[in-house]
């Protein structure tokens, strides 16, 4: 069976992203009470900041199925990943659909030469361990996606501690950190970059 996948902005925002996001995911849990999204608490700490956030949702054979929300920084040609999840039970093992999302939503900020990307996961000792011996960073959940990119860490925040930088603090709220978290970047590589700047050279 051939799977239909069609990619959604659901909404725009510009401060306080937690309630927004948990706005948008209980209207999605009341019309489909199969999903699971185990909401988690954001804020944008710097909420007067120009770009504004969108959340994007895949469906997959008109169910959604994946969402993560997606800030761009107008100071900067970067873009912020937050709250991404699965929607359904199960989901996270449709990894071309997921693959194909992501490379979509990518390449739409790609076009607007936005080749870097921010995200923040908690410290676990398996990407430290990876760290020491490769020297870089794993590609994230074994996506084809993120082989385009050069992954490193950006900040190590201990519980407690505060971003020094916007783009950080829009993606770690101390009220609600538990243990530490890295701040971790992703750029793409130079030679996918210069595919979309070859008509310039």
């Amino acid at each position: 069976m051939v799977r239909q996948a069609t990619y959604h902005i659901i909404r725009e925002w510009s401060s306080d992203i937690g309630r927004e996001v948990e706005s948008v995911l209980q209207v999605l849990t009341a019309t489909d009470p199969t999903l699971q999204v185990g909401l988690k608490k954001y804020q944008d700490v710097d909420a007067q900041a120009p770009g504004g956030c969108e959340m994007h949702v895949c469906y997959v054979d008109a169910r959604p199925r994946f969402c993560f929300g997606l800030r761009r920084w107008t100071s900067m040609p970067y873009f912020s990943i937050f709250d991404f999840r699965s929607l359904q039970p199960g989901a996270y093992a449709d990894r071309h659909s997921l693959n194909a999302f992501i490379e979509h939503v990518f390449n739409t900020l790609h076009a607007e030469n936005r080749f870097t990307f921010i995200y923040s996961t908690r410290e676990r000792a398996g990407q430290k361990r990876e760290l020491v011996l490769r020297g870089s960073l794993a590609p994230i959940g074994h996506l084809p996606v993120f082989e385009r990119y050069d992954l490193s860490v950006d900040a190590i925040l201990p519980e407690g501690s505060i971003a020094p930088y916007d783009y950080q603090r829009s993606l770690v709220n101390p009220e609600y950190q538990s243990g530490t978290y890295w701040i971790k970047r992703g750029n793409l590589k130079v030679n996918y970059i210069l595919e979309y700047l070859s008509d310039r050279l």
